[in-house]
């Protein structure tokens, strides 16, 4: 079915107002820190020209001519990869890229991807909103976040997921899902985990073998390290900046543990001040006195995500692109475990780092535009996207592959998170998003900063965010 703009202009006007694309969610641009490389890939240039049987297979549909299909993506692939193979054949972004191209393109003769780089975030949505509106969209696009509210403007095409929602972690394809269908295919996904800093622990008098399982477990372990620092070393490392959500992402994990939520499933009523909630944030309050005095104060995620692996701090919540970049600051020994979990709580955590590639209502090649989407669920792609940067595989077969825990041993605990805790995608709001979370961070900075009773914050909290969903 064509796209009519007399139909969705009204809609898309909403969604422009009201639509954010998360930062500093592990994504291919964001605040926090890019991911290192991943480990040395022993794919020559010759073994780039062979594709996996699984990819052809999956990618197969019936042959067209002079069919050109348009592709939007972004970091680790590469829109520009053959620019990069013809400097340096090894290249990995190229290489990866490049296997994604010729595994479709062998599997469908007569059909030529082409490929841009469009950004992420505020760019991505702007461009993408723009085309979807003027009829000029490509026919695949990658995206995180805003999957529901696409689709919930007819934005992009239901995808059958028969043979392929069994082989992908549910909480990375739950991103994709809204009114009872899927509409895109993740292609890498993350997750949160406890980092901790062993020689902060030690120089502290703890036992840096043994972590902290429990949330009473953490807040004491924390206290008697940040009164054993003396200011030059604290227990936690937590963000309290007004302006930004990176913050948001990870105290959500510890509402979601409670039962709480930003806002109710259907997207229509906010729950800031839901019982399960104010349980969390008077836990956080608590937390954050275990801080550096400077570091609330703080306004680069990157400094403040950097605090552990510099025995600046001893634990934070963050994602599996820590393991990389921690290994770049010497003297230090950090290690992940799972996120503490409450007495009265249950295991959870938040789909961060997610990337979903998704088909467009207006493609004039939807059947190949669908394929294509598909096909990035195969499990050598996926493999491939973790030897260029690291990404974990949503395919369940592939994130279990003995190359990934050989390689990058610390993953277990973030895989283990995925296969094992009740995971959700990030939170999203149906309109008025950048108000909201606006709402959302002073809302955590009264938290964190001060003296206000939690239960009088969250209300004026909730009663505000809703003001924005009329």
């Amino acid at each position: 079915m064509n796209w009519t703009r007399k139909r969705t202009a009204s809609l898309i006007l909403s969604l422009m107002l009201g639509l954010t694309i998360f930062n500093g969610c592990g994504a291919p641009a964001a605040t926090e820190p890019a991911t290192s490389s991943a480990a040395e890939t022993t794919t020559t240039a010759n073994a780039v020209a062979t594709e996996s049987s699984q990819a052809t297979e999956s990618a197969a549909v019936e042959p067209a001519k002079d069919v050109t299909l348009q592709v939007w993506l972004a970091h680790p692939y590469k829109a520009n990869y053959q620019e990069l193979l013809s400097a340096d054949p090894n290249d990995k972004y190229g290489i990866l890229t490049k296997k994604v191209v010729d595994a479709y393109e062998s599997a469908n003769p007569g059909v030529k991807v082409s490929l841009a780089d469009n950004g992420w975030d505020e760019a991505l949505k702007q461009k993408l909103l723009i085309s979807v509106m003027g009829g000029t969209g490509p026919d695949v696009t990658m995206g995180e976040a805003y999957i529901p509210e696409f689709a919930r403007i007819g934005a992009f095409l239901p995808i059958d997921m028969a043979g392929i929602k069994e082989q992908l972690f549910p909480g990375s394809i739950s991103a994709a899902y809204y009114d009872g269908q899927y509409y895109g295919v993740s292609a890498y996904t993350g997750v949160f985990a406890l980092q901790y800093n062993k020689k902060v622990m030690k120089e502290a008098g703890l036992d840096p073998e043994v972590y902290p399982k429990t949330w009473d477990e953490l807040l004491q372990m924390s206290k008697q390290i940040t009164e054993a620092g003396k200011g030059s070393y604290a227990g936690m490392a937590i963000g309290a900046v007004p302006d930004g959500i990176g913050s948001a992402f990870r105290y959500a994990v510890f509402m979601r543990q409670m039962g709480g939520a930003f806002i109710n499933d259907d997207l229509t009523e906010i729950t800031l001040n839901s019982e399960a909630n104010i349980k969390a944030m008077e836990y956080w309050r608590e937390l954050a006195k275990q801080t550096l005095p400077r570091q609330l104060g703080m306004t680069d995620w990157g400094q403040i995500l950097s605090l552990t692996h510099k025995n600046q701090a001893a634990f934070q919540i963050d994602g599996p692109w820590q393991i990389d970049w921690t290994k770049g600051d010497e003297n230090n020994d950090c290690a992940y475990a799972p996120i503490p979990v409450s007495a009265d709580g249950k295991r959870a955590n938040l789909i961060v780092g997610n990337a979903i590639f998704s088909a467009l209502q207006s493609s004039k090649n939807p059947d190949e535009a669908v394929e294509f989407v598909k096909m990035m669920a195969d499990k050598e792609l996926q493999l491939e996207a973790y030897r260029a940067d690291a990404r974990i595989p949503s395919n369940k077969e592939a994130a279990q592959s003995p190359e990934i825990i050989q390689t990058r041993p610390e993953m277990a605990v973030f895989i283990d998170e995925l296969l094992n805790s009740d995971c959700a995608p990030l939170p999203a709001f149906s309109q008025n998003a950048s108000k909201i979370w606006d709402v959302c961070n002073v809302m955590w900075a009264e938290v964190t900063t001060g003296d206000k009773p939690i239960q009088d914050i969250l209300n004026e909290a909730q009663a505000k965010a809703m003001e924005f969903m009329k």
